[in-house]
């Protein structure tokens, strides 16, 4: 995923630096746009969904970093399975219109829309289960490992 994600960042900057000159050159590249918001949606969504550690986000954990490790697990579990629940409760609807913008293209290159944010619902079902996954780690026996992992002390 790593090597996808470098791929098509590449892809982006190689894109946008052909933009500028043929447009410096008065031959603007019409489909460059519509490409450039697709590979970016793509990276972003897919870096998101694979790539990006809960340690990753930006937490305020001032308060929570004075409990000790057993009251820091289940404010963790709490809040992870929040956070899944909400992803939950969300993806009928959002999977829902990802299935109705197969009415929509893009502009020019005509893209169904459906193709365009698919990588939507690969995020919000990805990142659902790594929630739900993590939040189970935090109630089961290993319960140490996974606050390390999420607090990244285990690296």
């Amino acid at each position: 995923m790593e090597a996808l994600a470098a791929i098509l960042f590449a892809a982006i900057l190689v894109l946008f630096a052909a933009q500028i000159v043929m447009r410096a050159l008065g031959r603007p590249i019409l489909w460059s746009d519509e490409v450039l918001v697709l590979l970016m949606i793509w990276c972003g969504f897919l870096t998101a969904a694979f790539l990006i550690e809960e340690r990753d986000d930006v937490a305020f954990d001032l308060v929570y970093a004075l409990f000790p490790d057993g009251l820091r697990r289940w404010i963790a579990a709490a809040g992870t399975l929040a956070v899944a629940g909400i992803f939950a409760a969300a993806a009928p609807g959002i999977l829902d219109y990802i299935a109705f913008l197969r009415f929509e293209t893009t502009n020019i290159l005509l893209i169904p829309l459906t193709w365009a944010f698919s990588v939507f619902g690969v995020f919000i079902v990805v990142t659902l289960l790594r929630r739900l996954w993590s939040g189970l780690r935090l109630l089961g026996s290993g319960w140490r490992k996974e606050i390390a992992r999420i607090e990244g002390r285990d690296a």
